[in-house]
């Protein structure tokens, strides 16, 4: 058969996704109002804030505010995240639910990510910074929830015995380095 070995079953490995309201994450780890966390821990990814604090100011970026049930990540802090999934696993895509204050923007590299909008990522890691969309320098965005979609990693590695192949994982196409029969 086609993809398996004689008489075995296809082997898929699907994309799994997570989701969760920065209030029910808020709820079940005790966080309190107006205090910064500077991760979200998850069995298959991490979210990790980084901030640089202005002056005498401590970090905000990563306050959690019941007013409004959200995670609070700041331009003026240089507020930036990233996901980093879980050795033996890939972020294939995120999307983010939020609201914006002061013209602020979710931006990962060049790119405006919008709210309610899947993004693809097909990486281990993804960093996001705070941004604008216009020449403001106080921007805000305030996260409400986060879905992460998540697969197993791949390492092109498997039966040699087999002809070529596609991977199950990343869809690469892998071709058989050894002669067989």
């Amino acid at each position: 058969p086609e993809g398996g070995e004689e008489g075995g079953e296809d082997t898929v490995v699907k994309a799994t996704g997570d989701s969760f309201t920065i209030e029910s994450y808020a709820t079940a780890n005790g966080w309190e109002n107006s205090v910064c966390y500077p991760t979200i821990e998850h069995e298959f990814y991490t979210v990790t804030v980084s901030a640089t604090p202005v002056g005498e100011y401590s970090q905000n970026s990563g306050k959690y505010y019941t007013s409004g049930q959200n995670w609070r990540m700041y331009q003026t802090d240089s507020g930036a995240f990233s996901i980093t999934a879980k050795d033996g696993y890939t972020i294939a895509s995120v999307k983010f639910t939020f609201t914006v204050a002061n013209t602020g923007a979710l931006k990962c590299g060049d790119s405006l990510l919008t709210s309610g909008r899947e993004f693809m990522v097909n990486a281990n890691t993804v960093a996001f910074t705070i941004g604008n969309t216009s020449t403001k320098t106080n921007g805000q965005v305030k996260i409400t929830a986060i879905e992460v979609t998540y697969k197993a990693a791949c390492d092109h590695s498997g039966d040699e015995k087999l002809c070529d192949t596609i991977c199950d994982a990343c869809g690469m196409t892998i071709v058989a380095t050894a002669e067989h029969t």
